[in-house]
C-alpha cells in the first residue's frame, strides 16, 4: 500500500449518509432570518431567485431581501454584506447582529451539552444552533 492511498478517505455508505444529513442541516440555515435580538424571524422558507444584481440601485432593496421585501430581519448572508457598507451605522448593526447570532448559538450548543434539556428553557428547541454556528464560521 502506499501514500497516495492512504490520503484517500474511506467514503463508506452510512459516512456519506450522515455527511448529506448534515449538509441539509446547514443549507437550510441559508433562508433562515434573523432579528437584532439574535431571534429567527423566518425559517425554512426558500428564497426566490431573481434576475436582479447590486449594480442595479432601484432594485437595492428589493435584492436586499431576496426577492421577498415583506420579509423581517436578515440572513447571515445578507448582514455579512451589510457589513462591507461604507456607512458606519450599517456596518455596526450587520456586525452586531453576527455577533448576537453566533453567542446564542455557542450558548445553546454549550446549554445542550452541559445537561438535559430540563435544567434550562429554550423557547426556539427546534432551531438546529450547530448547524447555524457552522454555517455562519464555513466558507
Amino acid at each position: 500500500m502506499n501514500q497516495d492511498d492512504k490520503a484517500i478517505p474511506n467514503l463508506s455508505p452510512q459516512k456519506s449518509n450522515r455527511w448529506d444529513a448534515w449538509s441539509k442541516r446547514v443549507e437550510r440555515v441559508r433562508d433562515m432570518r434573523f432579528s437584532f435580538d439574535g431571534n429567527v424571524s423566518d425559517a425554512g422558507k426558500a428564497s426566490s431567485k431573481s434576475g436582479y444584481n447590486a449594480d442595479n440601485v432601484s432594485e437595492r432593496d428589493f435584492l436586499r431581501m431576496e426577492g421577498k421585501p415583506g420579509a423581517a430581519g436578515y440572513t447571515i448572508k445578507e448582514a455579512v454584506a451589510i457589513t462591507r457598507s461604507v456607512v458606519p451605522g450599517q456596518s455596526t448593526l450587520a456586525l452586531h447582529l453576527i455577533a448576537v447570532v453566533l453567542d446564542r448559538a455557542i450558548c445553546s450548543i454549550c446549554k445542550s451539552q452541559v445537561g438535559p434539556a430540563s435544567n434550562f428553557s429554550d423557547a426556539e428547541g427546534s432551531v438546529d444552533w450547530k448547524a447555524i454556528w457552522a454555517f455562519a464560521l464555513g466558507p
